[in-house]
């Protein structure tokens, strides 16, 4: 809750806890968490075993408000941006010429490594805002009025 604000009793409190927590929870960190757990299933989908794990602890990590998960994660944002943005200039031409494809596998690629870039920028940017860094602070710190669900 801000300073300012009242609590008004005649509304219940919200049925799963997570819909108050989510409501207090700035909307471009629920984003950035939702781009994480796609990459998490699909790291548990691809047989990833360790990709998942790491992923899913510094998800965790995060929801619990930890700074050193939200450094982790714009650091791998960061990471995985350059990367994608590498096989975003030099994955069509690795494509035609060690691969043996042609426009289609030029094309996927094009695409996964745009989709790579905007997530990883979307995460690194959410991460680095200041009311995400200020309701990551609360959280840790026990400042936050919604009820926890973890």
């Amino acid at each position: 809750m801000h300073a300012g604000e009242t609590v008004d009793a005649t509304i219940p409190p919200a049925f799963p806890p997570w819909e108050a927590y989510l409501s207090v929870m700035p909307k471009k960190l629920s984003v950035a968490i939702l781009l994480l757990a796609v990459s998490a299933l699909l790291s548990l989908l691809t047989q990833d075993w360790l990709s998942a794990l790491l992923s899913g602890t510094l998800i965790a990590g995060a929801l619990k408000g930890h700074e050193g998960a939200r450094t982790m994660l714009r650091f791998f944002a960061a990471a995985g941006a350059a990367n994608a943005a590498f096989s975003l200039v030099f994955g069509p031409a690795a494509a035609a010429d060690f691969v043996g494809g042609g426009a289609l596998s030029a094309a996927l690629i094009v695409g996964a490594a745009a989709y790579g870039l905007l997530q990883h920028g979307y995460v690194f940017w959410a991460l680095g805002q200041q009311d995400v860094q200020q309701w990551m602070f609360d959280k840790s710190t026990g400042g936050l009025d919604a009820p926890d669900p973890f």
